[in-house]
């Protein structure tokens, strides 16, 4: 993460519970970018019997979970061992792990 959204990511820790319009802005203008096309491919895939049926914000907090609280730990802690995890890897990684442990049941039929 570069200085700018690092700062940008303290402001909103420290801020964001007592102003919501701070909140508000970045879940608009920033996560808005990325959630609604995310939750649209959770969706298209559900359908398609890709994924497991669920409700698809569930795959958006299981993604951003993770990256939000390495972001905290690596870039505005410094955790030592995180220091050298580069966000392509982290990325990658804990999207192919994530996706392998939601594989569709094979009980479920794909919605049409």
């Amino acid at each position: 993460m570069d200085q700018r959204t690092q700062l940008a990511m303290r402001i909103l820790l420290a801020e964001g519970p007592r102003n919501p319009e701070m909140a508000g802005m970045w879940a608009g203008q920033i996560m808005g970018k990325a959630i609604g096309p995310l939750l649209g491919w959770a969706q298209n895939m559900m359908a398609q019997g890709k994924l497991r049926s669920m409700d698809p914000r569930m795959v958006l907090i299981m993604l951003n979970g993770p990256i939000f609280a390495t972001m905290i730990l690596r870039d505005l802690l410094k955790f030592p061992p995180l220091q050298d995890l580069s966000n392509e890897s982290l990325t990658r990684h804990l999207t192919e792990m994530i996706l392998a442990a939601l594989p569709a049941d094979p009980t479920d039929s794909p919605k049409e």
